[in-house]
Formats: C-alpha cells, structure tokens, sequence
C-alpha cells in the first residue's frame, strides 16, 4: 500500500478502495478496531472526491455499519445502515438488489435489538426485492427466508419460523453441500423448531 500511495494522491479513489480491500481482510480476522479505521479513512477520501450521495460512499457506511454489527453495536450498526439505504435510494431503481440488501442489514439490526415488527416490515421488504432482482434459488433469498423465521422463532410463532426455515433449507439443498455452514445453520433451526413443535402436542 505504501508503493500505491507514493503514486497517487491520498485522497484518490484508487486509496479508497485499497482501503476497502484492507478492511476485509481485518474483519476476517477479527480486527475490528483496524476494519473501522480502514472503512473510515475510505469514507473520508470518497466524500472528498465524490459527494455525500455517491455509491462509494453508501458501500463505506454499509462497511462500518457491518463490523458494529460483528462487535454486537447494534444501535450504531443500524444508524449507518439506514444512511446507506437513504443513499442508495437516490440513485438506484427500486428493485436493484443492492437495496434488497440493506433492508436485509438494517431488518438484522433491528432483530438484534429485538425491534421484531421493524425487522419483519424490512426483510419483507428485502424479500420482494429479491424475487425481483435475483434467481428464485439464490443464497440471498435462503438466507433472507431464514432470517424471516428467526423472527418468527423470537415471537415464538413456531408454525411460520417452520415454513420460512424450511423455505432457506429446500434452496440450501440445491445450492450448496450439506456441509455448507449456512446449510448446516438452516437445517438446525429446522430441526430445532420441529422438536419444539412436538413438545406442545
């Protein structure tokens, strides 16, 4: 990076997105104090060179916004979530499935902080987004279903955390091994739920 930065401006695009690039390697590691340093320096460099609109500059607040949700900062996560989306609303079409995608991280912080009507409204939303804008068997849309039944397993409508749990399991198995850890994940919480179904009988 230092090579990079004899050559270019430091506040060049070109900075920006090493930066990017750096912070996903941190946050792989679990280093996230470095990843928010990182996502900042980005943030400051794209509003410069571009305006607080800019594309560039929704991808660093959902960045920041995604390493508070891995340190558990669930209130700061959604703040930055949520100026991603306003941003991201002024210059995408209405089903671009980058909108999908942060109804789906602003409705995972509002389950996180156990605002349950709120997520449900915004996975609801990502969800008809998606069937828009991706194949009926993405890994978005199965991972969208299973956050939908988390929600409904915290209000502890069973029947409908079952459907939704299995709705992500039927895609899950004809995208991905068994073995896939977000396969695994599913077919758990499915097994969870019926197990719990037939201790109420």
């Amino acid at each position: 990076m230092i090579g990079f930065k004899k050559c270019l401006k430091s506040d060049a695009p070109s900075i920006a997105t090493i930066h990017h690039d750096v912070e996903g390697a941190y946050l792989l590691k679990d280093e996230y104090k470095r990843a928010i340093e990182s996502y900042n320096k980005a943030l400051a460099i794209n509003r410069r060179a571009f305006d607080e609109d800019h594309s560039t500059v929704a991808h660093s607040l959902t960045g920041i916004g995604i390493v508070h949700m891995k340190e558990r900062k669930y209130s700061e996560a959604l703040y930055f979530q949520q100026k991603a989306l306003i941003i991201r609303q002024k210059y995408l079409p209405a089903n671009h499935h980058l909108l999908g995608q942060s109804h789906t991280n602003i409705a995972t912080s509002y389950r996180r902080l156990r605002n349950l009507h709120s997520a449900l409204e915004h996975y609801n939303i990502a969800l008809s987004i998606f069937k828009i804008s991706l194949p009926a068997q993405h890994p978005n849309i199965s991972r969208l279903y299973n956050g939908i039944g988390t929600v409904y397993l915290d209000k502890r409508n069973f029947q409908q955390a079952l459907l939704y749990f299995e709705k992500a399991a039927a895609i899950f198995r004809q995208t991905v091994p068994p073995t896939h850890p977000d396969a695994v994940e599913v077919q758990r919480n499915v097994s969870g739920v019926q197990n719990i179904l037939r201790s109420l009988k």
